[in-house]
């Protein structure tokens, strides 16, 4: 959980991998990010994983509002 509600620190590269890992997230899948509140969580999610070297991540536009994303969750 990269947003804790009792700080705002961001966790360091070993911290964000090991989350990811134990998520079974590898630099071989493409993440697509999305979130409420205007996207702001999911916008730094996106920027630590540029930075920590992710290759492939996307910022859906329009976030938890965004038609795709409705009709994604509908489509389940």
């Amino acid at each position: 959980d990269i947003k804790r509600s009792d700080t705002q620190d961001l966790p360091d590269k070993k911290q964000f991998e090991t989350m990811l890992s134990q998520a079974g997230i590898d630099n071989y899948h493409t993440m697509i990010v999305y979130g409420g509140l205007n996207n702001l969580v999911a916008a730094m999610a996106f920027w630590l994983l540029k930075i920590y070297g992710h290759e492939d991540v996307r910022l859906l536009d329009g976030g938890r509002q965004s038609p795709r994303t409705r009709s994604a969750q509908h489509a389940h």
